[in-house]
């Protein structure tokens, strides 16, 4: 049994609890079945199982992680290899009858394809066209291998293979590494200059909110998803994993903690955020969403609380990646903005601030021997990045930002304050419209951000108020 897919374009999923698949032993045994629950399942577009690609999947089962349906390893390679799976059925050709001309037709088809949210951008970069096609050619050489007898579909060019490719040696860092080339996969585009996210698109994805549904749980949802990729700078998947108990615990700590995705081991790192931003999230968590999950719960959607802070409305499963990706594509045209708005900008933003008001802090100081080094250090342990060198693009964008402020730590604390209550404000102005709220609720709201911004709020008020019984 497979669980049902997320989007009706997607063609692969993972089987649910009942699974079994065959497995052949070589002892007395013969074969048996065993439970493969999670385990990644392809399909061709017409529904019917890709057993081809499937086995190729499964012959990977044991090694690939399975934790989160989108953020897997398994869910990558499954993501991947249905390009190919869904090129060879549109062109009614099986996988041992490509050639290198259908290698380059499939380049072709990938490079054009546009984003299906915003028609004047591309859907993907060269770069993930390249894994894309290599990831088809790792499954090629499987399948030539595996299921199939005297025909070289993959090969070098001295062994006449239907598809001639090279492999070639790469170096990231002080890591060096082999990979699968093809003259059809395209060259990875020049790095762009890093662009982070303005305050002032900020602002006008938080005015179009009330425009973008009438749902007020999706409208209160879309708010702390702003919320949070603004004071964090977390990743989509780091986001969309956080759990109620996270948010509770950062209220206590002022301290985030946040799962850093692209380890190889599971890492966690907190994240400093101002209580400012978190007591918005906790009213979210004892109001819409726990009303939410009461609904589902007596619909039977769902058996309990599922724990995690952002749920789908429908079903009441975590939001994916991708989920995110459209909120704030879905938030942008709303807004009218016409220039590119992502969700990894507010990350190129959370960046850029850190550098710059580290750099600010070493004016009219003695520098250290490696100024650059000591503060993308310091801004990689709150980011997730293994490596601090990789931030060096934001020296150069931070210099272009500087002025003369008083100790770093310090004024991105004020900040982040000034920042949370801004946001709040501007929310309670759409509850205001819908007349939510009014009279003396309104004034003693607008008054206890006024007071946050001025360094006079209780922080203790929400605990009295018994709003962290979570």
């Amino acid at each position: 049994m497979v669980e049902s897919m997320v989007e009706h374009h997607q063609l692969w999923s993972f089987a649910d609890s009942e699974c079994q698949l065959p497995v052949i032993g070589f002892d007395d045994k013969g074969i048996r079945l065993r439970k493969c629950k999670k385990a990644p399942m392809m399909h061709w577009p017409d529904g019917s199982v890709c057993w081809p690609v499937t086995s190729w999947l499964l012959s990977k089962y044991k090694r690939l992680s399975t934790k989160s349906a989108r953020g897997s390893s398994a869910g990558t390679y499954a993501s991947l290899i249905s390009h190919l799976v869904r090129f060879v059925y549109e062109k009614d050709i099986s996988f041992s009858e490509l050639y290198d001309d259908h290698l380059y037709e499939w380049a072709e088809q990938l490079r054009l394809e546009k984003d299906h949210r915003n028609g004047l951008f591309r859907r993907r970069k060269n770069s993930q066209i390249g894994r894309i096609m290599r990831r088809g050619l790792d499954f090629l050489k499987w399948y030539q291998e595996n299921l199939l007898i005297d025909r070289l579909i993959v090969g070098a060019k001295t062994d006449l293979a239907q598809i001639k490719i090279a492999r070639k040696q790469g170096q990231s860092g002080r890591f060096k590494f082999s990979y699968i080339d093809h003259p059809a996969i395209p060259k990875d585009d020049v790095p762009q200059d890093v662009k982070p996210i303005g305050h002032s698109v900020i602002t006008d994805l938080y005015d179009a909110i009330p425009k973008s549904t009438k749902s007020s749980y999706v409208q209160k949802r879309r708010q702390q998803l702003l919320r949070l990729l603004e004071a964090t700078g977390g990743r989509r998947i780091e986001i969309s994993e956080l759990q109620c108990s996270d948010i509770v615990m950062a209220f206590e700590t002022s301290k985030l903690r946040m799962r850093t995705a692209k380890s190889q081991r599971d890492r966690f790192r907190e994240v400093p955020v101002a209580k400012e931003w978190i007591e918005p999230i906790i009213m979210f968590i004892q109001t819409h969403r726990k009303r939410l999950v009461k609904r589902l719960i007596n619909d039977g959607k769902i058996d309990k609380d599922p724990g995690h802070l952002f749920l789908s409305e429908t079903l009441g499963q975590p939001l994916s990646e991708e989920t995110i990706t459209a909120e704030i594509s879905s938030l942008r045209r709303f807004a009218g903005i016409d220039e590119k708005v992502c969700a990894h900008m507010f990350r190129h933003r959370f960046i850029t601030l850190q550098v710059i008001y580290r750099l600010k802090s070493f004016i009219g100081q003695e520098l250290p021997m490696d100024t650059a080094h000591v503060i993308l250090t310091k801004v990689a342990s709150l980011t997730g990045h293994k490596n601090p060198i990789s931030l060096m693009p934001y020296i150069d964008l931070a210099f272009q930002e500087m002025g003369s402020w008083d100790t770093a730590e310090k004024v991105l604390a004020m900040r982040s304050k000034a920042e949370a209550d801004y946001r709040k404000i501007q929310t309670l102005e759409q509850d205001v419209a819908k007349g939510k709220i009014k009279g003396k609720a309104l004034i003693d709201a607008v008054s206890e951000a006024l007071k946050g911004i001025l360094g006079g709020r209780d922080t203790n008020r929400l605990k009295e108020q018994g709003l962290l019984s979570v």
